[in-house]
């Protein structure tokens, strides 16, 4: 991040209306659409060239019993202004995707690029879900089935996305502008 970096832990998270298993699939699809969004994209200059985000999703009972679904999300940004570009559009498309979901007070945390000051959130955003035998049938087997799906339920992206992917492929250019990780079925341009 630099000495000019900027961080902000977002905690994501939508009214208790409709059945448990839809609002969490749709909170998973909400990190697919993010990536697809113009703004993200861009080529060379969209925010996946100038942001890191670590997003992890996490179910709770909640306090109505009906199971809680919501993401924790650490966006990493060189400046303050590509950090607030990147949780505007994060707030915008959560809205588009869930238009009844309200901003609490605290689902906003913004900090300076202090390692002493994110690492603690960091290590909050992806601790993952503990689930309870005790819980209401439908919420235990909703996060049990969820967790267990091999969906992603986290990931890094943007300038967070795992190194050695980037690196991987870029070692396996054979330069002619394909990449072959190995399998010449699987060669792409």
């Amino acid at each position: 991040m630099g000495p000019t970096g900027a961080a902000a832990f977002i905690t994501l998270t939508a009214t208790h209306q409709g059945a448990l298993e839809i609002r969490v699939n749709r909170m998973l699809e909400f990190m697919r659409g993010l990536i697809r969004r113009q703004a993200w994209k861009r080529p060379k200059v969209g925010l996946r060239f100038r942001v890191g985000l670590v997003w992890w999703f996490e179910i709770k009972l909640g306090m109505d019993g009906k199971g809680h679904p919501h993401l924790h999300v650490m966006v990493f940004a060189s400046n303050q202004a590509d950090l607030d570009e990147c949780v505007q559009l994060l707030w915008d498309h959560w809205h588009q995707c869930f238009p009844d979901a309200c901003i609490l007070p605290d689902a906003i945390i913004c900090m300076s690029p202090d390692p002493g000051e994110w690492g603690p959130r960091l290590h909050y955003t992806v601790k993952g879900t503990e689930v309870d035998p005790e819980w209401p049938a439908e919420v235990f087997e909703v996060a049990v089935m969820t967790l267990t799906s091999g969906k992603h339920h986290g990931a890094g992206i943007g300038l967070m996305k795992n190194p050695r992917v980037r690196t991987t492929l870029k070692a396996a250019n054979n330069g002619n502008g394909t990449v072959d990780a190995g399998n010449p079925k699987r060669a792409t341009k």
